[in-house]
């Protein structure tokens, strides 16, 4: 089974992201709105998949991702920005490897396909 982390501001993204990750897979979803408390998770955890929205309250989803690509279990996890600010995103996040975008009005068309390519088939 895979672990999936979900981070957004919004508790109604939270609920309908979280959804699509356990309809798209056979996973468990972690999710939190709180930059404090996805820290203590990613952490504490080790994850298959990272969703991090870009405009997060204390800091960016990008900054939130570069502590991640630094320190902990998760430096190689797959990171898809699910974001309503693309190109701000792929600019502050251009130099991480493994990360993915996608904005938030084609979420429904694009995440099942890059949750599928990112996940290993031998899970």
């Amino acid at each position: 089974m895979y672990k999936f982390l979900v981070i957004d501001d919004n508790k109604n993204t939270l609920m309908i992201f979280s959804e699509v990750f356990e309809e798209a897979c056979d996973c468990t979803v972690h999710k939190t709105d709180s930059i404090e408390e996805a820290t203590d998770l990613i952490q504490k955890n080790k994850y298959d998949l990272i969703s991090l929205d870009y405009s997060m309250p204390i800091m960016s989803g990008a900054d939130l991702a570069k502590k991640i690509r630094t320190e902990g279990v998760n430096q190689l996890t797959p990171i898809v920005f699910i974001t309503g600010y693309l190109m701000d995103c792929m600019k502050d996040a251009k130099d991480l490897d493994n990360v993915s975008f996608i904005e938030k009005k084609n979420i429904y068309d694009e995440l099942v396909p890059l949750i599928m390519s990112n996940l290993e088939p031998s899970k």
